[in-house]
């Protein structure tokens, strides 16, 4: 599949995985729009790559993540590719 010029949501994108699919995607050429729970990450890991644009979403919230796709098509375009990433890190499960 030919990645340049498409348009990439990553959720999940303020560290780990998720930020390394993001970097990998943009690399590919892919416009990228992040999107997290914690915006300092997010600000570091847009810190990484100036192109790509960020905003703050609640995964488990219905109407976070609808915000989320209505902001990602009017400011970036419309989404041709998710990666959703977003978890957590549970000790000793």
């Amino acid at each position: 599949m030919e990645l340049n010029g498409k348009v990439a949501l990553v959720v999940g994108a303020g560290g780990g995985i998720g930020l390394g699919i993001a970097t990998a995607m943009a690399k590919e050429g892919c416009r990228v729009a992040l999107a997290d729970v914690s915006e300092d990450a997010l600000k570091q890991a847009a810190a990484t790559n100036p192109d790509m644009v960020w905003k703050v979403v609640d995964a488990t919230d219905r109407q976070s993540v609808a915000d989320l796709f209505a902001w990602a098509e009017a400011d970036v375009g419309p989404v041709e590719v998710v990666a959703y990433s977003a978890g957590i890190n549970i000790a000793n499960r």
